[in-house]
């Protein structure tokens, strides 16, 4: 999905959209379960054509959320009615902007930035509460995080970074949550293999269908854009 629109052109009456410049695109990778069964999409904002985001993270996260809004392009015609993971920054957290997504189709991925001091475990205990589930991303095993864990869904790891101790130690952690580990980056059969047979429950990489992206053109009957807000949202009093 591209950023933006070019504007139209209106010759002898007839108003039409020009091609957009390849600039700045939503893409999606695949989750597979065990069986290599499609389970969401983790949604991506890239810049051009070499799928890379290098920009600013909360910027990555509120464009992806304000594509996602269903008024604007439907959610669905993303994911297939799968799940919708998304990259959650704190200030995504705190300020509310993630209940823009639909508690039923979206995983909030937790970054690894995201310290789990009482305010975003505070507004993550709401989130849970409020039907959300939670993913923690790029998970290293630490006692403090064990507040997340008992609210996560997912627990994300990056199986180019870490090895079959660590993956085991996360395991160890997660023991007695409902948390199960999905690994990223499993760039090849042996790595799915290995990984399956390490009990891990989901799986996303190169080794599985890539990113899928390219142009389409937002409908005019949707083009309203999405405000966010930017008042501080507090858990204790979640949004009608």
């Amino acid at each position: 999905m591209i950023d933006e629109l070019c504007p139209p052109i209106t010759v002898d009456g007839r108003t039409t959209y020009p091609a957009p410049s390849p600039g700045r695109f939503m893409a999606r990778q695949p989750i597979l379960d065990a069986q290599c069964k499609t389970i969401g999409y983790e949604l991506l904002f890239l810049e051009g054509w070499n799928n890379t985001f290098s920009g600013e993270p909360n910027q990555a996260t509120r464009r992806i959320l304000d594509h996602c809004d269903c008024a604007f392009i439907g959610l669905s015609s993303l994911t297939q009615k799968e799940l919708a993971f998304v990259n959650c920054t704190r200030e995504a957290l705190v300020h509310g902007l993630v209940t823009l997504m639909p508690a039923s189709s979206t995983v909030l991925e937790i970054l690894e930035t995201v310290e789990p001091d009482a305010e975003p475990v505070a507004v993550c205990t709401e989130l849970h509460r409020m039907g959300y589930a939670l993913a923690l991303n790029d998970f290293v095993p630490r006692k403090r995080m064990q507040s997340l864990v008992a609210l996560a869904t997912y627990i994300k790891v990056d199986y180019r970074a870490s090895d079959a101790t660590q993956r085991c130690a996360i395991r160890q952690q997660a023991r007695g949550t409902t948390a199960a580990l999905l690994v990223e980056k499993v760039e090849t059969k042996d790595d799915f293999t290995h990984a399956l047979e390490e009990g891990c429950k989901y799986f996303q990489g190169f080794f599985l269908p890539p990113p899928h992206d390219g142009p389409r053109r937002i409908p005019p009957r949707r083009l309203s854009h999405l405000h966010l807000p930017t008042a501080p949202w507090s858990p204790l009093t979640p949004s009608a």
